[in-house]
């Protein structure tokens, strides 16, 4: 059998898709890169996959490598609202695609579409031809092109540093995926990159565990790595990490944004904010809060309190730490990564994200990230591969961030149209949605919805 999917569609090994689930269209802005799934069971052997010629499209296929995962990640407490889904084998890494690599009971083919900005407009039917045990199997796919392009101005902020800071390659993956690696490797991150801000690199060791803090580099160094960035971008540094309750830190830290202002450079801390950071008049201590999802519910007058003031507040995710905001771990609800920077970050009102690592492999074989705690967090911190190999899960974070492009413009000129769209995805009570199939209908109704508003 064989049969097209939405990118979130999850099938581990002999699973069959449920009616329903079958992928008919997709609707792109021209500039915007899309994927789908094609699911195979039952062949011994696939010769080749290919996509039919469409003006203006080109195609990458790649198969997807299963991640063995020997038991659930950690979770937050009974009765979670999102929870891993089990043990077993989860198709994640996204391979070059070899004919001989192919399992009959089950195998997973991802086709990413990019769309030029000079595709023509209109309806098209894509063919996705497969060569299966010496006979052709054909499926067909609706594409619609509209007139309209993909917004050119980047809104939402992303931080996501590079475990091996050496390692450029990553740093280019995360930077075409719409994301902002946060290296010293200033010149590495191309000036076409569809990224807001750029990140100095500089830390001042303050954290959770931190008994002192660091002196800001002197302004030679901090005007030396400015002139460094290419393209028109934001700079930003992420100066400290989760010092909630750190109050002594709050004059060193001002010392850090003093230093880093004089550059044009924003100070960015990874905390939920407090009086002790907030001034009460001038330029914010801190420009960009990164905070985790339970603090737009539970700490939502600091987190007002910090807008008032001039700050930024971003999401920061990392493990498990509640019961109902998306997760970022291999075994959980695909969704979460896309919803996390789209649709769950328009509902918080969040303008970026904050990841704590993107390739922190302990070695090539492991799986999970080794909490303290003793427990594991199956791909925290590891959405990139050893070797620069993306997962698919990098997929799914670039289409949430394109999301959040697409609806906050929407936002702006029609909120009607904007509410009936976010909450198919996201609820009153913030809970994402889950069902692949809805997440595909936010993608074509939003692009139409913005090509309308918005017409070239």
């Amino acid at each position: 059998m064989m049969t097209v999917l939405p990118s979130l569609a999850r099938l581990k090994r002999g699973d069959v898709p449920k009616p329903g689930l079958a992928l008919q269209e997709i609707v792109l802005l021209k500039g915007e890169s899309q994927g789908f799934l094609v699911h195979f069971t039952g062949y011994k052997q696939l010769g080749s996959i290919t996509c039919s010629d469409t003006t203006g499209i080109s195609f990458e296929v790649q198969r997807l490598d299963n991640l063995e995962i020997s038991r659930p990640s950690g979770r937050f407490s009974r009765g979670d609202r999102m929870v891993s889904e089990g043990a077993g084998g989860y198709p994640d890494r996204l391979v070059p695609f070899k004919s001989e690599d192919f399992d009959p009971q089950g195998t997973m083919i991802y086709v990413e579409m990019k769309c030029d900005q000079k595709a023509p407009s209109g309806r098209f039917k894509i063919d996705v031809e497969a060569k299966l045990d010496g006979e052709i199997l054909t499926k067909s796919l609706s594409v619609e092109i509209l007139g309209s392009s993909f917004p050119s101005k980047v809104s939402y902020g992303t931080l996501v540093p590079v475990w091996n800071q050496k390692n450029a390659k990553v740093a280019r993956l995360l930077a075409q995926h719409r994301i902002s690696p946060g290296l010293p490797q200033i010149e590495s991150i191309p000036p076409e990159a569809p990224i807001r801000a750029v990140s100095m690199g500089n830390w001042s060791g303050a954290n959770i565990d931190a008994k002192t803090v660091k002196q800001p580099p002197n302004q030679a160094t901090l005007r030396s790595q400015v002139s460094r960035v290419r393209g028109d971008r934001e700079r930003i540094n992420y100066t400290a990490d989760e010092i909630n309750n750190r109050p002594e830190f709050a004059r060193s830290i001002r010392e850090w944004a003093e230093a880093l202002h004089r550059e044009g450079i924003k100070n960015l801390v990874a905390m939920t904010p407090e009086p002790d950071y907030i001034p009460a008049s001038g330029a914010p201590i801190v420009d960009i809060f990164a905070s985790m999802a339970s603090a737009f519910t539970d700490s939502r007058d600091a987190i007002a309190m910090a807008k008032e003031s001039g700050s930024e507040t971003w999401l920061y995710t990392a493990t498990n730490q509640d019961a109902w905001s998306p997760k970022w771990l291999v075994d959980f609800p695909p969704a979460g990564y896309r919803s996390l920077c789209g649709a769950f970050s328009l509902r918080v009102g969040a303008t970026g994200m904050v990841y704590w690592a993107a390739d922190r492999w302990e070695s090539n074989s492991d799986v999970a990230f080794h909490h303290p705690n003793g427990e594991l967090y199956h791909g925290d911190g590891q959405i990139i591969y050893p070797s620069g190999i993306p997962s698919i899960r990098l997929k799914w974070i670039r289409d949430g961030i394109q999301d959040y492009e697409v609806l906050s413009r929407i936002r702006l000129v029609d909120d009607a149209v904007y509410s009936a769209l976010i909450t198919t995805v996201v609820g009153p009570g913030l809970e994402s949605q889950l069902d692949p199939t809805k997440w595909s209908r936010l993608q074509n109704e939003s692009r139409r919805a913005y090509a309308k508003l918005f017409p070239s």
